[in-house]
């Protein structure tokens, strides 16, 4: 993405930005920190590292373990912290408002075992932009679409190129940072959809193709953008994002489109091609956007979308690959697969998705309730909708370590929730604190031991900081993926894509485990599963050992689920 000077940051500036005294970090494009309009030198490229760190938990502690970790990776020297205490020195010193009179103030102080940037969380970009997503979301739902398209605009003008940009690779390749770009991929695709429901199919192709450059292997980000381009009438530009993605797929993971590429793919191939040019589409103004995230604003004529092509300007191969297309998918049986998806969706469904805006659907959820031998209990009451959100709570333990209680609700298959192979998507967080192990997967209802599961995001670090996949096979089997690095305080998108020959685990786009890439081959589960998701409440022999550490509540945050055949 482009780079901006710092006085182009900002077109809507509050009147707290123009306060002389006013701080603001931003960490969407190079690392900028102003005061006023006055940028300041923070120090050393150490020093900028940390900031980067603190400021991606602004107003959250940061465990000083975490905080060598990004700075050294594997590898920390042996002074690490006193390096960090020097940096932090460094950093208090560059922050400090030199107006003030206050010779206490610090605004990176200490917590616990770690630091946190004391400052208001707005002044961050960052937060700022997952404010205005968030607004524009909530708009969404209550059906204030216009509205909700300038809550988007405005969330992306924070964009001005990739995260941290300027700073070394360890730091941008921080779990935080994929999270965030995550989040900005995620609120452009709700943008684009929201500009096809209302005919607006320009609006968004500028930052649909900015966010494929930033993710060049992001299947639904490109089933997008090859859907505004066939809208606006530009199908050969279509075809031409599905073969380069379906090229680096091929090339980069060894695997070929899934399952939203080659819908998208079909249905450009089969619509028709002979639209007028003087068309309801050619000519028309949409909505501009008043900037690309990291790009000059747009001309003033770009509001007009070109002529469609006629017929007789298309290319004659078009249809030849087309039919060729559809005799080779006859021939070796996936056009049949495709015709019985469609033809059985009315029973067992294509598609699940849940938002969480009403109470849980009990004909389709079901809450666990189970005791252990240990005094914790799953149970159904730890299991809300609130605040648009599914909530699944679990009390911290006593000092016996008895009486621990969490919940987990199952997706039970009732008409058109499906259990048998597709993808599932889920957008969640987990509050910090040590005791319990969040876990989004599949498993068999009855649970017997040895039966086939799939699980992601069973955390081992007491600071949720990361986890791994695993699976049971159909061979009885157990695999594990290598601990990830994640930030899973912060809102992610788990991925588990279960087919009869793969089994695919993601966070954020991120492939975690591909058993295509496995030497040994392992057995894919075969079983009807259910979707679940659960607070593990740690051990369940006799009691476990008191831990201090557990705070009084944990909860898992769930903004919505998605299924797809």
């Amino acid at each position: 993405m482009n780079r901006e000077t710092p006085k182009t940051l900002r077109s809507d500036r509050s009147e707290a930005d123009r306060n002389p005294s006013q701080l603001r970090i931003d960490i969407l494009g190079a690392l900028v920190v102003l005061r006023g309009d006055t940028p300041l030198d923070v120090g050393p490229a150490m020093v900028r590292n940390l900031l980067a760190v603190l400021a991606l938990n602004v107003d959250k502690p940061v465990p000083r373990d975490r905080i060598v970790q990004a700075l050294w990776g594997d590898a920390p020297p042996s002074t690490s912290r006193n390096l960090v205490h020097g940096y932090v020195s460094r950093l208090r010193s560059q922050l400090k408002d030199p107006s003030s009179t206050d010779e206490d103030e610090t605004l990176v102080i200490r917590d616990g075992s770690g630091y946190r940037l004391r400052v208001d969380p707005e002044s961050v970009d960052a937060t700022r932009f997952d404010l205005l997503s968030r607004k524009a979301r909530r708009a969404v739902r209550e059906g204030r679409e216009p509205e909700a398209l300038g809550h988007y605009e405005k969330a992306f003008e924070c964009w001005r190129g990739e995260v941290l940009e300027d700073l070394e690779p360890q730091i941008r390749q921080m779990s935080a940072v994929t999270a965030l770009t995550q989040r900005w991929i995620d609120s452009v695709i709700e943008y684009a959809v929201l500009c096809r429901a209302r005919g607006l199919h320009a609006s968004a192709l500028g930052y649909l193709r900015r966010a494929t450059e930033v993710s060049p292997l992001h299947e639904s980000l490109h089933a997008r953008l090859m859907t505004a381009l066939s809208d606006v009438g530009d199908r050969a530009a279509a075809l031409e994002v599905h073969a380069a993605i379906r090229e680096r797929l091929s090339t980069e993971l060894g695997v070929d489109p899934g399952n939203d590429l080659q819908t998208v793919y079909l249905r450009i191939l089969r619509e028709t091609h002979d639209e007028p040019a003087d068309s309801e589409t050619a000519g028309r103004t949409t909505h501009r956007p008043s900037a690309l995230p990291g790009s000059s604003p747009a001309p003033k004529d770009s509001g007009s979308l070109p002529p469609a092509r006629s017929t007789s300007r298309r290319p004659r191969w078009h249809y030849a690959l087309g039919v060729v297309v559809c005799l080779t998918m006859i021939l070796s049986g996936t056009w049949a697969v495709f015709l019985r998806d469609n033809e059985t969706a009315r029973t067992i469904g294509t598609s699940f998705h849940e938002d969480f805006t009403k109470p849980l659907d009990q004909k389709i959820w079901k809450s666990y309730d189970q005791d252990f031998p240990n005094g914790s209990r799953w149970t159904p009451s730890a299991v809300t909708v609130r605040d648009n959100e599914l909530q699944i709570t679990g009390k911290g333990r006593n000092s016996t370590g008895a009486g621990n209680t969490a919940g987990g609700v199952m997706i039970r298959r009732k008409s058109a929730v499906p259990s048998r192979y597709g993808e599932w998507q889920v957008r969640a967080k987990f509050d910090a604190g040590s005791g319990y192990a969040p876990v989004i997967g599949l498993i068999t209802e009855t649970k017997k031991l040895g039966s086939e599961y799939i699980t992601l995001a069973l955390v081992e670090q007491p600071d949720r900081s990361g986890g791994y996949a695993l699976f049971r096979s159909t061979g009885d089997e157990q695999y594990r993926s290598d601990p990830q690095e994640a930030d899973l305080t912060g809102w992610n998108t788990y991925s588990l894509e279960w087919r009869p020959d793969f089994l695919k685990i993601s966070l954020n786009d991120l492939v975690i485990l591909d058993t295509r890439k496995m030497s040994n081959d392992p057995k894919i589960p075969s079983t009807p599963m259910f979707f679940y998701m659960q607070l593990e409440t740690g051990p369940s022999d006799s009691v476990p050992a008191a831990n201090e550490e557990t705070p009084d509540q944990v909860v898992m945050h769930v903004e919505w689920v998605k299924y797809h055949a």
